[in-house]
This record gives structure tokens, sequence and C-alpha cells, in this order.
């Protein structure tokens, strides 16, 4: 019986590798494309990275750009602080644009061209009524001295809450949600979120782009997007919960936020369609029908995108 088995598995090994075969790409390759990444926040100084793409069958290794001029347009006036390069082709400004703001970039690549792209910053979200409606597990530990501020979190608990969204009507928004606590050095952790809500996830296009499960009235994952299709000026309440998947410590001093988010238009579709480049990536890749991530910019690829963001703290007592 044995040799038998061992014969079979040889004759699958022999069938399977007679099966193989290489296939050489013969397709052509197109030059190398200025790529800009800029996602630029409300009140915060704008940072950008510019870089060449790359050939998908080469290793993923992006060339800088080292040698760009950028020029700023902030609402029409060119006399704005301007960009200087650092490393890694990432260059800093101390310009920081308010809600409503529109800016303009002219980039002057050597022996490349021009790129142009624009963004508005969206206004802050509005929301209020924000209430924890539910209790969770946690235990303290006074037993050690050095361990008296420490809470320990107990795997596969939820923190239930729920908030009243105020959408502006007549104008389109997006908008991001995310969960995260802030320690004492202001490092930021991330947590999973669940939202279950049969109206602003009904017939929306993010439904199989994003979190770790999707359907159509839900979303889980790290972050959760969505636009106003369905709930274009309601004051609409939203609920959900915050996953706690493993074992957390944290610290009595530490605070934990939900953030909501509004996104620029651009923003919003190129986050939607580079989670669905990503979660097309997977082992059936090779029949997966190729992603086209949105691109706002002008000579080149990239995005050019705009966030105004609003946190809101957790009532939790400790």
């Amino acid at each position: 019986m044995k040799k038998i088995t061992i014969l079979i598995a040889l004759t699958t090994l022999v069938l399977a590798s007679s099966c193989r075969k290489v296939v050489e790409f013969s397709g052509s390759q197109t030059d190398p494309l200025p790529v800009l990444i800029c996602q630029s926040e409300a009140e915060q100084p704008i940072s950008l990275r510019l870089t060449y793409s790359n050939f998908f069958l080469r290793q993923a290794v992006f060339p800088v750009i080292d040698n760009a001029t950028i020029l700023a347009d902030l609402n029409g006036n060119t006399d704005v602080a301007q960009f200087s390069y650092r490393e890694n082709g990432i260059y800093h400004s101390g310009l920081a644009l308010r809600p409503d703001d529109t800016l303009t970039l002219r980039i002057i690549v050597p022996n490349q061209g021009e790129l142009t792209a624009g963004c508005r910053m969206p206004a802050l979200p509005a929301s209020s009524d924000f209430t924890i409606t539910s209790e969770f597990n946690y235990q303290s530990s006074p037993s050690y001295e050095n361990q008296r501020d420490t809470i320990y979190i107990f795997s596969n608990e939820n923190l239930d809450f729920q908030f009243t969204l105020h959408d502006p009507a007549n104008i389109d928004n997006y908008y991001c949600l995310r969960a995260y606590y802030l320690d004492s050095n202001n490092n930021r952790r991330f947590f999973t979120l669940n939202i279950n809500d049969n109206l602003i996830f009904e017939q929306d296009p993010t439904a199989d782009y994003f979190g770790i499960n999707s359907q159509n009235d839900y979303r889980s994952g790290q972050q959760i997007i969505f636009s106003d299709d369905r709930i274009n000026g309601l004051d609409h309440t939203i609920k959900g919960s915050v996953d706690f998947i493993s074992n957390y410590v944290f610290h009595k001093k530490d605070k934990l936020y939900l953030e909501v988010s509004s996104l620029s238009r651009d923003m919003y579709l190129y986050l939607v369609t580079l989670n669905k480049q990503r979660q097309s990536g997977d082992i059936l890749s090779i029949i997966n029908e190729p992603v086209q991530i949105h691109s706002n910019v002008n000579g080149g690829i990239g995005i050019l995108g705009a966030c105004s963001r609003a946190s809101v703290l957790f009532p939790i007592n400790f």
C-alpha cells in the first residue's frame, strides 16, 4: 500500500510538472512617468513625494525626483511659502490649507516637462451626539507598582457607539471614519471599525473595495469610506463599534478617538481605486481585471488630495 501511495504521488508530480509553461512577456514597455503623491491635511504643513513610475515586472524600487521646481498657487496668490527638497523624493513646505482653500501646483521636472494638479480643502465634517451605547470589559492591575495605571482590554470585546453626521445639502461630500488611540508620546494605533448602515452603504461603489468584510449594509476595517449619495442634506445617525480583536494594553492617560474626515472628491476616488487594486492582488490576481488607480495629475500620474479631520474623544472613564 505504501508503494502504491508513493507511486501515485510521483505520477502526480510528473503530470503537474509537464503542465508548466514559461510565457515570455512580449508587450511594449512605456517610458517612466513622473508620479506625484500629496495627501494634504487641513491646517498642517504640506509635504509631497515625487518619483518615477516603474515597469510592473521590475523590482518595486521607484527612482526619486530630487531636482524639481515646485510652484504653488493658493487661492490665486503665488506669493506663498514654497517647497524645498529634503530626501527620498520628499519636498516640504510651510504652506498649510484651511477649509475651502484652493491649491494649484505647477511642478517642473528637468527633461520631463511640467506636472499640474489642483485640489480644494473640504470643510470640516459636522457631527454631534456622540455616545457610547454599551459597556465593555476591562481590567486594571494595581498589584504591581509599575502597573497601577495600566488597563487591559480583553480580546473579542466591542465598544459600541453612535453619533449624528450633519451632511451639507446640495454639494457632494465624501467621508472617512477611523478609530485610534493616542498615547503620551502622540503615537497613534488604529483599530478595526464595524459600521452597519443599510442607507449609506446601499449601492455604494466602495462595497467590494474596503475593509475586512463588506456586504450591502456592512463595513469592517481600519478605515470606512463612503459618500453622501443617499444621505445628502440629512442629519444621519451612524451606529458602529470598535473591535478589539486581540488583547490590548492601555495606559490610563491614553485617549481613544473616533476620527471623522471630509475628503476631496479626487482623494475619495484615489482611495477607492487604490484599495480595489490592493484587494485584486491576491492568489487569483492573474485572472483579475487590471485596476486603473484614479489620478488628477496632468503631465504625469498620482494624486493631489485634501482632507479635513475632526477627532471625537470616546467618553471613557477607566
